[in-house]
């Protein structure tokens, strides 16, 4: 049955997308890449561009696909160009509809979305499947533009194609491009003083970048409809990821400093994961194991 099962893949070439396609090569699940890079693992790649319309080999191919997992994404910029609210439009939003109305005209029987859970309100510091969204400022073009997605996708819910949210939070793992904890292992590699603002109450859930893939990998298994949220289940701070950092590469506390007269934002929230519990029997790792299986695979790079 999973043999047999083809999968359509965006984003295949990406920081959990490179580790998902080795997954399905792992257990006999062949898939198609959609992207403009090429991936090894990959039965055959499909020229594609999120911001622009699919081109004939997209659509035809299409008609191979019974899941298609839609990853790709703009994100925050890396390298501090001006952000531009169309460019996020145009591919989160438009590229992601473009997708899904040509799946359902193929008669591809289930659409995945990967989404984020850090686009949820949380009530008392928690999110769950059903929580409203939020307001998004501490990532208001990327995270507004990925509610939109969401909106679209959960239309396109019918009796001949399948609808699927999976919203991980924060993720982390060796190969990760950006983030808090990128910054901190930098200054931790060139023996930098790391500084924190405020007091360091600033937190989020972080989850192991593998504990997603398993998640993802299972749950093209499970027969559900809508979204599913994965994470930790725990705020983790950023004073807590300095300190960790430090004791797990032998640095001196003393590279960390803080500067008490920024103000901290609130912190992302905490990710009800009782569904996914229930569902895929999800166990996340703790940060602490996580940092350790980073330096591992750094160490084995």
């Amino acid at each position: 049955m999973k043999s047999k099962l083809k999968i359509g893949l965006t984003g295949s070439t990406g920081f959990v997308g490179m580790r998902l396609s080795k997954k399905f090569l792992m257990n006999n699940l062949k898939f198609y890449s959609y992207g403009r890079k090429n991936n090894p693992y990959a039965e055959k790649n499909i020229e594609f561009n999120l911001s622009k319309e699919l081109n004939k080999e997209c659509k035809e191919s299409l008609k191979d696909i019974d899941v298609f997992i839609h990853m790709a994404s703009k994100t925050p910029s890396k390298n501090g160009e001006e952000l531009n609210l169309k460019d996020f439009l145009s591919i989160n939003v438009l590229g992601t509809e473009e997708i899904i109305k040509n799946c359902l005209k193929a008669n591809v029987k289930e659409f995945i979305y990967i989404s984020s859970a850090n686009l949820l309100k949380p009530i008392q510091g928690i999110v769950s499947e059903n929580s409203a969204y939020g307001d998004c400022v501490q990532s208001p073009y990327y995270l507004s533009s990925k509610i939109s997605a969401e909106i679209i996708v959960k239309s396109f819910q019918c009796e001949s194609m399948n609808i699927k949210i999976i919203r991980p939070s924060s993720i982390y793992g060796y190969g990760m491009q950006d983030g808090l904890i990128k910054i901190f292992l930098n200054k931790i590699f060139s023996n930098e003083k790391i500084k924190i603002y405020g007091k360091g109450k600033w937190g989020s859930d972080l989850v192991y970048v593998e504990d997603v893939v398993n998640s993802i990998y299972s749950l093209i298994f499970k027969d559900f409809s809508g979204p599913i949220n994965i994470g930790s289940g725990k705020i983790t701070t950023t004073k807590e990821i300095a300190f960790i950092l430090c004791k797990a590469f032998n640095r001196s506390n003393s590279l960390i400093s803080f500067d008490e007269n920024i103000k901290e934002l609130n912190s992302l929230p905490i990710i009800n994961i009782k569904m996914a519990e229930e569902l895929i029997k999800f166990k996340p790792i703790k940060f602490e194991n996580g940092i350790e299986l980073m330096i591992k695979d750094f160490l084995n790079k």
